[in-house]
Formats: structure tokens, C-alpha cells, sequence
């Protein structure tokens, strides 16, 4: 089955965030890794089968596909090279997800690839469409089935329509502007298209967006649109015509279905089985026939000239009909009648030739008009009428990897870091107050230490992050005080559960040495109390695994908003004091020492509270190791960003 779920709307209506959430809290998860861990848990309770999880994550910008997996490659190395859109898919990445961790990091490494803008509605502004694509396979793991159910999720975060006039764009970023309005007056006519049930043709190929989201737009696929509206008055005529666009996707017919498919391999397997056990069928029903020396496959040469003795004995009738014993000996026959007719007509046909040969010659008349005869049939002969020709070629397969591609399309290159630095000055000057611009002057003149530059920047620029750091911490702090007590009392429920079967198990032991049936008042509360218990510990039970899932999900927001304070406490003091010495660099050294005595300490902690937990921790963590790898050596990928509008 396919499905798909998409958001649209204007730009700054929140899309992104239904789709993707927001890294500070963990309430603001989004649909995204809500479906990961959703999946994961269906597939963790359907033990009898098995399943393959595959991920693809790619962004459409400017009518070109960017492959956002494509850093995950195994030489390490980020391609620039555009996508085109054929029918296979070819040089898209498509990861295997073993579990939640991986998912979430192919999905964390992607969302790090994305291209993003900012304008004067949104600071944080998508300017491309992205598609997260699951593709899930099962197959029973009880029977050698060779049938295998397919699925697949699209989840669709599309770039907001803007209004030039109210976004204020210039440059690279009205340039994108352009090709998102386009793109999606494309999708608006595609899904009038597929609402009209009159209409024969669907204009797909008008772009690639459409055009890759062809199986994903109703037919056989559950589509499901989530619109996005900015409810203010200001934004009212964009808010009407994402309505309207809703509207007629709701006129959208859908039929969705069930995809089955067959593994070849598995096929020939149970073919092949089959084929043995019929013929195991045939030899016993032989035996039981008292039929012995059957032959069910094809005569060798011997056994076939011996059949043809004997159909020429019955062609000269000197013999009685032959024994008809299978089907494989009604085709040989059949064979044998062949070969022996088309001797007999060339026997006849030589016949015919020796007998021309021995007629006289005729007269001069009669040797013009047999040519004259002859003469129409050379010239049809002439003309090459049934004959096969020669002089073709066959032109060959092209290699996999040689498939022409848009290489000449310009890849949108990143500012230069110096206008850039230059470009957060200014905005730093201008966004500060006259008396902090003292003190910055006066800092940069006589730097403090860094753990004192630190407190100052946590109670100026670095606030708003640290606010949000504490209080992750105090969610963080909150849910597990909520773990540990529900932990307690699971662990106490145990405790009574085993002592009751150990005191029901005693009494058991008893009453089967007194022979003693029937079960007293004591036996029966305690058999009770078990059952209660029972039932209790299942529900807490229940209730801690979610909770488990907020813990190490608020464990990765938390280590990601420390994250970001010190990067921005770094690219602060980078900027107000210049680049740091040999002394400061190797202060920095210490600090990640210490950060990563602090990981090691925090998973050997987390391990023993609770050891299936932290796949949001590690995905992040991962994707946030490797991205700092690619800095080191060069490979970071390509972030195409405007600067601010004004």
C-alpha cells in the first residue's frame, strides 16, 4: 500500500514544523519521526514476519533533485551532482534502517543538508521541497512465502507560496521564489486534473515535483494534505487560497490497495519443489500401475532411433499399433512422424528433380517462351521480395553509470565567509545597545577569561538558548523523577508477584502431598491478589515505555541546545576578541576532553537505567559527529542561504 501525507500552505505557516517539529522541545516533535517511531513499534509486535526497512530523503530546489543522503556515500564525499528524473530510479540514495536510531539518523543527516533562507516572514525559510521517502517490505518468516507486501511512505514538506510584495525578496532568494510559485501552480493543476474524473490526461510532466510525486497523488495511494494557515488578518487572501486548494483535494478519488509482489527466486525454489514432488507422485503411481522403465523426459538419440524402428514396422504393417504409455511418448512419436514425412518429401522432391534432368531438350520457341516464363520470377527475385537483409547492426546497452544527466546546470555556490562575517557584525551593531557596545569595545581591549566571557554571554546574547537549555533540563529533571518512581513501584509489583508464586508454589507442593484437591479461602485471595498484580505491572509497564521514549529524546534536546550555546558562545568571542591563540586552542582541547568524559559517563549512566533507550540521542549525536568530520576535512555539504532582506 502507498501513502502519502503533505503540507502546504504560504510561506511561514508552520509547515516545516508539522512535518520535521523543532529541536528545543520534545512536545513539538513532528510528524516525521512520530511515524519512525510508530513504524518501529508495529514492527517490533509483528513477530511473525519480517521486514525491510529502506529510506530515501532528496529536496527539489530551483527544478533540480538534490540527493540530501548523498554525504552517506561510502567514500565520504558529498556530490554536487543533480538528479534527473527517470523511470528507475539511479543514483538516489536508499538506505537500510535496521531500527528507530538509524531511521532518525538518516533523517537527522538530511535535515542538515537542506536548503534554507531567510526573508521578512520567515526567519528560517524552506526554499526547496523535500521528500522523505520509507519504503518497507515484509515477508513471512514461519513459511518460505514468496509472496512479499510492499509499502510505501511519502512524507512531503512543500516550500510555501510567497507574495513578492510582502516578503521583500531580492537577489538568489526571489530567484527561488520564482520556481517554488511555479512548481506549485504545476501541483495546483495536477490535482484539478485528478479531481475532474472527466479528464483522460494528467499533466505529471510539467515538473519535477509532479513528476516525481506521480504514484504518490490519490489512484491507489491514500494521500492525506495537511494545510497550513498564518491566522492573521493580514495574511487573509493567502489563507482563502490555501482553503481553496484543500478543497479540491478533497474531490481527489481514492482506491488504495494492497501491493503484492513475488520474489523470483523464491519462485524457481518452489517451483523447482514441486517439480520433485510430482514426480515422486509419478514413480509411486508406477509402482502401484506395475509399470516399470517410464520415461517422463526427453529420448536421447538411441531411445528415438529405436522408436523410429518400430513406427516404420506399423507403417509397413508389420507390426500391431504400438502401446501408448505417457504423454512424453505421444510427443516422441509425434517427433518421429515429422522427421520421417519431411525424408519422404525429400525423397519425393529428388525424384521429381532426376526426372526433369532426363527430359530432351525443347525447340528454340520453346526455350524463348520458358524464358519468358522464367524472366517475371527474376525480376521478383530481383527485388528482394521475403528476403532477409544484412546490413543491420545492433547499437548495444549503454553502462550503468553513463546515463546523460544536466551537468551543466550551475550549483548555487555559498557566500564568502568574509562578507558573511561582516554580515553578522554589522547585524551584532546594530542589534545592540550603546552601553553594550562600550562594553564590547572595552572586551575586546581587555578580554576576561572564557568560563567569565561565558557568563556574560549566557546573560546577554546567548539568553533566549539559555533559557531554553534550562528548561529541557527541568523537563528532562521532571521525567525522569516521573521514570524512577514508576520504575519503583514496577519493581515492587515484581517483588510481591514473586513472592506470591513462590508462597502459591509452596502451598501447591502441600496440598499435593495431602492429596488435598480443592483450594482453601488463603489460595483463592492469593491466586486474586496474582491476577491484580499481574494486570498492574502491565500497565505501568506500558505506561514507562513512552516515558522512556520522552527521556531519551529530551537527553538529545538537551545535549543539542548545549550544542548550539557554545557554537554561537564560540562564533560570538571568534568575533569579539579575533581568532584564538595556540594557549586558547588548547583550552578548547580540554573542553572536549571533558564533553567527551561527560558522553561516556552519560551512556554508561543511561545503559544501566535503561539500556533500549537513546536512539534519538545517538542518532542526533552521530549526525552531529559526522557533519564536524566533514568541516575538518573539507566536505562539508552545500548550504545555500540568502542574506537577510532589507
Amino acid at each position: 500500500m502507498r501513502a502519502t501525507v503533505l503540507a502546504y500552505g504560504q510561506t511561514g505557516a508552520g509547515k516545516t514544523f508539522t512535518m520535521t517539529g523543532a529541536s528545543e522541545n520534545y512536545k513539538h516533535r513532528g510528524i516525521i519521526p512520530r511515524a519512525i517511531t510508530h513504524l518501529f513499534r508495529e514492527i517490533d509486535d509483528q513477530v511473525n514476519l519480517a521486514f525491510t526497512v529502506r529510506i530515501s530523503y532528496m529536496e527539489i530546489y530551483n527544478e533540480q533533485i538534490i540527493d540530501l543522503l548523498a554525504t552517506l556515500n561510502e567514500d565520504n564525499t558529498f556530490s554536487n551532482d543533480m538528479l534527473t528524473v527517470v523511470e528507475d530510479k539511479n543514483r538516489l540514495t536508499v538506505k537500510i534502517a535496521n531500527n528507530e536510531e538509524e531511521a532518525l539518523n538518516l533523517l537527522f543527516e538530511g535535515e542538515t543538508n537542506r536548503s534554507i533562507a531567510e526573508h521578512q516572514l520567515n526567519r528560517n525559510s524552506s526554499r526547496s521541497h523535500c521528500i522523505f521517502t520509507i519504503h518497507v517490505e515484509s515477508r513471512s518468516r514461519v513459511e518460505s512465502s514468496e509472496k512479499v507486501l510492499t509499502a510505501k511512505l511519502n512524507l512531503v514538506d512543500l516550500a510555501g507560496s510567497e507574495r513578492l510584495s510582502k516578503t521583500e525578496t531580492n537577489g538568489v532568494t526571489l530567484k527561488e521564489a520564482m520556481f517554488i510559485n511555479r512548481s506549485l501552480t504545476y501541483l495546483e493543476q495536477v490535482i484539478i486534473a485528478l479531481a475532474d474524473k472527466k479528464r483522460e490526461h494528467i499533466p505529471f510532466r510539467q515538473s519535477k515535483m509532479t513528476h516525481v510525486l506521480r504514484d504518490a497523488l490519490g489512484g491507489n495511494c491514500n494521500t492525506l494534505m495537511i494545510a497550513n494557515i498564518w491566522g492573521q488578518k493580514e495574511h487573509i487572501e493567502e489563507t482563502i487560497s490555501t482553503l481553496r486548494f484543500a478543497t479540491r483535494m478533497m474531490c481527489v478519488s481514492l482506491s488504495p490497495e494492497v501491493n503484492i509482489q513475488y520474489d523470483p527466486l523464491a519462485l524457481i525454489k518452489k517451483y523447482e519443489k514441486e517439480i520433485r514432488e510430482l514426480k515422486q507422485e509419478l514413480s509411486m503411481h508406477d509402482t502401484l500401475a506395475n509399470r516399470s522403465h517410464v520415461q517422463y523426459e526427453a529420448y536421447t538419440e538411441a531411445q528415438r532411433a529405436e522408436l523410429v524402428k518400430q513406427i516404420k514396422s506399423f507403417i509397413d504393417n508389420e507390426m500391431e499399433e504400438p502401446e501408448i504409455i505417457n504423454i512424453r511418448h505421444i510427443r516422441e512419436m509425434l517427433i518421429v512422424f515429422r522427421l520421417l514425412y519431411k525424408n519422404l518429401e525429400g525423397e519425393i522432391e529428388n525424384g521429381q528433380r532426376n526426372k526433369n534432368t532426363n527430359v530432351p531438350p525443347a525447340g528454340d520457341a520453346n526455350r524463348e517462351g520458358s524464358s519468358q516464363i522464367r524472366k517475371p520470377a527474376e525480376n521478383e527475385r530481383d527485388e528482394g521480395v521475403g528476403d532477409v537483409e544484412g546490413g543491420g547492426f545492433g547499437v548495444g546497452l549503454a553502462p550503468l553509470g553513463k546515463t546523460s544527466r544536466n551537468a551543466n546546470v550551475p550549483f548555487p555556490k555559498p557566500p564568502a565567509q568574509k562578507k558573511k562575517a561582516a554580515h553578522y557584525e554589522e547585524e551584532e551593531q546594530a542589534e545592540q545597545p550603546e552601553d553594550q557596545d562600550q562594553f564590547q569595545t572595552f572586551a575586546r581591549k581587555t578580554p576576561l577569561s572564557r568560563a567569565e566571557e561565558f557568563e556574560v554571554f549566557k546573560r546577554g546574547k546567548g539568553a533566549e538558548m539559555n533559557r531554553i537549555l534550562a528548561e529541557n533540563k527541568l523537563i528532562l529533571k521532571t521525567k525522569k523523577k516521573q521514570a524512577k518512581e514508576l520504575a519503583e513501584n514496577v519493581n515492587d509489583i515484581k517483588r510481591q508477584i514473586d513472592e506470591l508464586k513462590e508462597k502459591l508454589g509452596n502451598k501447591k507442593i502441600i496440598n499435593d502431598e495431602s492429596a488435598q484437591i480443592i483450594i482453601d479461602q488463603e489460595e483463592f485471595n492469593n491466586i486474586s491478589h496474582l491476577k491484580k498484580l499481574k494486570e498492574d505491572y502491565k500497565k505501568m509497564y506500558e505506561a514507562l515505555k513512552p516515558l522512556r521514549s520522552d527521556i531519551e529524546y529530551c537527553h538529545r534536546l538537551t545535549d543539542q541546545c548545549r550544542q548550539k550555546l557554545m557554537t554561537e558562545f564560540e562564533q560570538w568571542y571568534d568575533s569579539s576578541f579575533g581568532p584564538m591563540q595556540s594557549e586558547q586552542a588548547k583550552n578548547s582541547d580540554d573542553v572536549l576532553d571533558i564533553g567527551e568524559k561527560f558522553d561516556r559517563l552519560q551512556m554508561e549512566r543511561m545503559s544501566l537505567e535503561d539500556p533500549d533507550s537513546l536512539p534519538f540521542y545517538n542518532a542526533k549525536k552521530n549526525s552531529d559527529r559526522r557533519n564536524i568530520r566533514a568541516v575538518k576535512r573539507g566536505l562539508a555539504p552545500v548550504k545555500i542561504a540568502a542574506p537577510k532582506a532589507k
